[in-house]
């Protein structure tokens, strides 16, 4: 009796773990609950794919909006801009005006540079940059525009020493070959920078170098050699060629040209900057460099009566006036048009002074460098034109 009770157990313990044993009616109650859980789940997943779609339209027109602000704030700051420009800022034309005007002046103090007699160009810098210093601090001041001004990034203050460097080297060199070259042959030398601008741009920017660089850098290349005319290449009488001062000055501004090439870059770099600040800056630096070379090399000084006093303020308010048009012709116009229009008056201008004022005919070499490197420089115009319309096309 207990073993059938016992077997009658465990068969309906069987039956239960195998589902025979189940009553129908909580099939049925399994498959309400299932199907119901299953409704929800999906409901719930429709209402946070309809949450997501919101939330998506949401930022859409947020960000829309956004952008239109933005826009119509970048819009309204570009037309106030315009508006609240200086009047010489809205004269069509006025930067090459300017750079005509600091060529000229630029041409006058090379003459008086090249009349001052016995004293060293060290010396003449110095005193040029603490004559210059002596107007443009003062001035700087008073308009609240100091050098190195407060908040000023370390990288415009390092283009700035960069700038201040380069520019006192070839300042040097201008000098010695303005004193022991011709005008013409001086300045067709110093002509030169903007191709390498254009071989410093590829080198260091990457940008392309094409048939019209390459054929620049070789027409620029025998074009100085022409008008140096070194004694290893060419067979001249002793009056027809350049001593010794003359070969190695011409080399000092060729190289100076080649590594202060960068800048007119650096200035139309920091064209917000403003000119007074940028000139106080440089004779600081013309100064301190000026005074190291003077002691390091021991160049003797200088004692100018006061007729060299009134050459000196002169050639220092020329050179600043020069510096100036430059500066503020940068503000208004791109480098690349400026440096070809500011090289171009300035061989103009020192050959018609060389002619009529010194009355030294430039001989034949003289005339084939000069074309050639004159040729060069409007051939990278060209191809600056070529590229600007290109790029306007696109």
């Amino acid at each position: 009796m207990g073993e059938t009770v016992v077997a009658k157990m465990r068969k309906e313990t069987e039956d239960t773990r195998n589902g025979t044993n189940v009553r129908p009616d909580t099939f049925v109650d399994l498959e309400r609950l299932t199907s119901e859980e299953d409704a929800k789940a999906k409901k719930t997943g429709i209402e946070a794919e309809d949450s997501k779609a919101e939330c998506a339209d949401l930022l859409a027109k947020a960000e829309d909006n956004t952008l239109t602000g933005q826009l119509e704030e970048t819009v309204a700051e570009k037309v106030e801009e315009k508006t609240n420009l200086k009047l010489w800022k809205r004269i069509p034309g006025f930067g090459f005006i300017l750079v005509l005007c600091g060529a000229l002046v630029n041409t006058v103090v090379n003459v008086l540079v090249k009349d001052f007699e016995g004293i060293e160009p060290p010396v003449l810098l110095l005193y040029r940059s603490l004559i210059t210093l002596s107007f443009s601090m003062p001035w700087a001041v008073a308009i609240d525009k100091p050098p190195f001004r407060q908040g000023m990034a370390n990288k415009d203050k390092l283009l700035i020493f960069i700038r201040g460097v380069l520019g006192f080297a070839q300042m040097i060199a201008n000098i010695y070959s303005v004193k022991y070259m011709h005008l013409g042959d001086q300045k067709m030398v110093t002509a030169t920078r903007p191709v390498f601008v254009a071989i410093s741009a590829r080198l260091f920017l990457k940008e392309s170098c094409g048939i019209m660089d390459l054929a620049s850098m070789v027409l620029v290349g025998v074009g100085v050699v022409f008008v140096v005319k070194p004694p290893l290449i060419f067979d001249l009488d002793p009056g027809e060629q350049y001593d010794n001062r003359a070969l190695y000055s011409a080399i000092a501004v060729f190289i100076t040209t080649i590594l202060s090439s960068s800048n007119t870059v650096i200035i139309r770099k920091l064209r917000k900057e403003h000119v007074v600040s940028l000139t106080a800056v440089n004779m600081i630096m013309f100064a301190v460099e000026a005074f190291l070379y003077i002691l390091i090399l021991e160049v003797e000084m200088y004692n100018p009566s006061w007729m060299d006093k009134l050459r000196l303020l002169a050639i220092s308010i020329g050179m600043f006036f020069g510096s100036l048009f430059l500066i503020l012709s940068l503000k208004l116009e791109k480098a690349n048009k400026i440096s070809l229009m500011n090289h171009s008056a300035s061989i103009v201008a020192a050959f018609l002074v060389q002619i009529y004022y010194y009355h030294v005919l430039p001989d034949s070499y003289s005339i084939i460098g000069a074309t050639l490197v004159t040729f060069a420089i409007f051939l990278l115009a060209g191809k600056s034109v070529m590229t600007s319309r290109k790029k306007i096309m696109r």
